[in-house]
């Protein structure tokens, strides 16, 4: 039967293996090697669930005499100084300098992701993408917010709500602002108006389902999860206009 077998065939699956790489290591902790792989999973924003940033890079180290995974390490390689030389190359316009800003605040540079907030809202009102931007500046901020800058953001909510009425951002934003402040029943309003206004948007109901769940709405937090569960197969945004 070998003897109708192309000889690459034979060699790569039936001859016989005098040795191999265990030959080389003297028992466990010998040797290691490192695997890198690009998961197919995408990284969020650790300020706020909603916003993707990228896909993250999985290394597992293992050890070659047992073949066992003795180490790993998840990381998403987020170089934001590369990412800003590379918008002040671009010409200036309104997407750069939104860009710009969504830069310093993923990168957790408060001051100059809110300064570049209000350059923006100045230099190109009337847009909603501005306000979003200038909003999440200061509202996915981990840390306390001073009342200032809290009423700078409350301003630039109002007017993202008036410009994008059919957005689900907007009125994601607006609950959190309303959660800064502690106006739990605004707050919750506003994270079903998000729902309603786009019931195709699994974020959105995932973000309602969560904040129904940790006030102990577990009956109505399990329908908007399971409804978040449902459409996630399904492309999903935000919507401007």
């Amino acid at each position: 039967e070998l003897r109708k077998l192309k000889a690459r065939r034979f060699d790569l699956q039936y001859r016989v293996q005098l040795k191999g790489t265990l030959s080389e290591v003297d028992g466990p902790g010998h040797r290691y090697f490192i695997d890198a792989t690009v998961l197919d999973v995408y990284a969020v924003s650790r300020f706020h669930r909603r916003r993707i940033i990228g896909r993250p890079t999985l290394y597992l180290v293992v050890d070659e005499f047992t073949r066992m995974i003795v180490g790993m390490y998840a990381v998403y390689f987020d170089d934001f100084e590369t990412a800003l030389a590379w918008v002040k190359r671009m010409p200036s316009g309104h997407s750069m300098e939104v860009l710009r800003t969504f830069i310093f605040t993923e990168s957790g540079r408060r001051a100059e992701a809110i300064e570049a907030a209000r350059d923006l809202v100045e230099l190109y009102p009337g847009q909603a993408l501005s306000y979003l931007a200038a909003a999440d500046a200061v509202l996915e901020n981990t840390t306390a917010v001073a009342e200032p800058e809290l009423e700078e953001s409350e301003r630039w909510v109002q007017e993202l709500v008036r410009l994008a009425p059919r957005s689900g951002l907007a009125y994601t934003d607006q609950a959190m602002v309303f959660e800064r402040r502690n106006q739990r029943a605004e707050a919750l309003r506003a994270w079903r108006k998000a729902a309603e206004v786009e019931p195709g948007a699994a974020k959105a109901h995932f973000n309602l389902g969560s904040v129904l769940l940790n006030r102990g709405q577990f009956e109505e937090a399990a329908g908007s999860l399971q409804k978040a569960i449902d459409l996630s197969r399904g492309a999903t945004g935000g919507v401007f206009g």
